[in-house]
């Protein structure tokens, strides 16, 4: 698939299509003031590191649509959804829905299983025997990997569930966008996360932040949510049900940052998704693995050390999670 990487108009930005007629009050002032913070950050950016492409991240959450839409509009951006494969179906569907209504590039990279590692990060050959059950169990998902052959994860493993179910799908669609282009150029990558403490916590400082290769821009750093609200109110972008019903996008129900009453919820909005996660809760306990959803799982009776070099190290930098380290409140 080829990455939307040829555009971006940064001149003669002066009104975007679709904004409302009937949105005209206090809050217009407040939506421009954004704009012209947005555009200014995104311009700076360009002009600092010339990115051969330019994505914005689009979970289908109601923070992510708005930098997506702003992104997309006037900068050409196509919009990226890392699927973890472990989700509310109908949240995807959503993202889907709206690229499509708004005319996106839509690009979404799947999580799906590559097997047992070859190697330890540290080069020695890898050996099944250091893993707690002494064997790999194949999976379809890299996450039914992980629970197979460590259990089901839960709080404190963040870092490990970032790393295999999103890091990895940018991480490829990073190589996708440079293919065939010099090893110092960059893309660059456009997300809603808003200055606060879980934003640090994910390992943000400013609006702007080079990670390897990728350029990560929030060009809405330093709004609220107060004005992200009063964003789609003008434009009118569509809310994810899905939020509206769990309180969370559900995009990616890894269990680290859940709780256990999220299952009830989950139930009233896509039923088979909570089957499918006591499935797996089921096939852990079968094999003598951690096998409850979103706790703490205990060490196993048989725990070799090496086991974690097979995943390398842990991101510090979790810029596609601030929306969990939020307390998955909106």
């Amino acid at each position: 698939m080829e990455p939307a990487s040829s555009a971006t108009p940064v001149q003669n930005l002066v009104t975007m299509p679709g904004r409302q007629a009937a949105f005209w009050d206090m809050d217009e002032e407040r939506v421009e003031r954004m704009l012209e913070s947005g555009r200014r950050i995104m311009r700076s950016a360009i002009e600092q590191y010339k990115p051969v492409a330019i994505f914005a991240g689009f979970s289908g959450g109601n923070d992510s649509v708005v930098a997506t839409h702003f992104a997309c509009t006037e900068f050409g951006a196509a919009a990226v959804h890392a699927n973890t494969m472990i989700g509310v179906e109908k949240s995807r569907e959503h993202a889907r829905r709206t690229a499509n209504r708004y005319g996106w590039d839509f690009l979404e990279y799947k999580a799906e299983a590559t097997g047992p590692p070859k190697k330890h990060k540290n080069g020695m050959p890898f050996d099944a025997a250091t893993l707690p059950a002494g064997k790999w169990t194949d999976g379809i998902t890299q996450y039914e990997e992980w629970c197979f052959n460590f259990g089901m994860p839960g709080p404190g493993q963040h870092a490990r569930m970032y790393q295999r179910l999103k890091e990895r799908s940018f991480e490829r669609l990073r190589r996708d966008a440079k293919r065939g282009r010099k090893r110092t150029d960059c893309v660059m990558m456009v997300t809603g996360i808003r200055h606060d403490e879980s934003s640090i916590r994910a390992g943000y400082q400013r609006d702007t932040q080079k990670a390897g290769s990728t350029i990560w821009v929030n060009p809405f750093y330093w709004q609220t949510k107060a004005d992200f609200e009063a964003y789609r109110q003008e434009f009118g972008l569509p809310r994810n049900p899905v939020t509206d019903v769990i309180g969370i996008s559900g995009e990616c129900l890894c269990g680290t940052m859940g709780t256990r009453d999220e299952l009830d919820l989950i139930e009233k909005i896509e039923p088979e998704t909570r089957q499918y996660i006591e499935g797996l809760e089921s096939r852990c306990e079968s094999l003598g693995l951690p096998c409850q959803w979103a706790t703490k799982p205990e060490k196993p009776s048989k725990c070799n050390p090496l086991q974690m070099l097979l995943f390398g190290d842990e991101p510090s930098f979790q810029p596609a999670c601030v929306g969990c380290m939020r307390r998955r409140t909106e």
